[in-house]
């Protein structure tokens, strides 16, 4: 996906306040280790204050679900279909 390589398209994007978690960071290793929610193997990808987002780490289609977890109110979470049905909701929160 292009968006990975390159995210400053996202500033077209009204209200977008998110930042996307490095994988190759101290903070996106522990997140990664630390991914395992309610026997689910969730992939972190994105945070924006309270708010968590995780790609379906079971998923072998190629579009996995996004599930969206509200750290402060646990275990309140939203289900996406998939990453661009999250990115097109992204910048209500």
């Amino acid at each position: 996906m292009a968006l990975s390589k390159d995210t400053s398209s996202l500033s077209t994007i009204p209200n977008f306040r998110w930042w996307f978690i490095s994988s190759e960071n101290e903070g996106g290793k522990l997140s990664y280790e630390m991914r395992k929610k309610n026997g689910l193997n969730l992939i972190p990808f994105a945070r924006y204050f309270d708010w968590a987002a995780y790609f379906d780490g079971e998923d072998t289609t190629g579009k996995p679900m996004v599930y969206v977890f509200d750290l402060g109110d646990m275990p309140y979470h939203i289900i996406f279909k998939d990453f661009s049905e999250w990115l097109d909701k992204a910048s209500t929160f």
